[in-house]
């Protein structure tokens, strides 16, 4: 994978991260993470808000739901920076 354009290439990779990690603050990291962060931190994760459903959301739908609905930008933004056509 040859990056051409390493502004857009690194654009994708924050846009990504950022939503990966907003994703992980609102459902709530694993109990893998939580207990790790206790042991070498000294430091209480918290496991995160309530998913809901359609009809009775929660308080971490929308923020799945708006962090789920922008990744078709944060791939597009990676794959012009990587020289991928736009077209596929």
């Amino acid at each position: 994978m040859k990056i051409t354009n390493g502004r857009d290439f690194w654009a994708g990779v924050m846009f990504i991260a950022f939503g990966l990690g907003f994703l992980l603050l609102a459902i709530g990291p694993h109990r893998f993470l939580v207990e790790l962060a206790a042991k070498l931190f000294d430091y209480k994760l918290e496991y995160g808000y309530a998913m809901g459903n359609a009809v009775r959301m929660g308080p971490a739908y929308f923020p799945c739901g708006a962090s789920c609905r922008r990744y078709p930008i944060r791939w597009q933004s990676f794959r012009f920076g990587v020289g991928w056509s736009p077209a596929g």
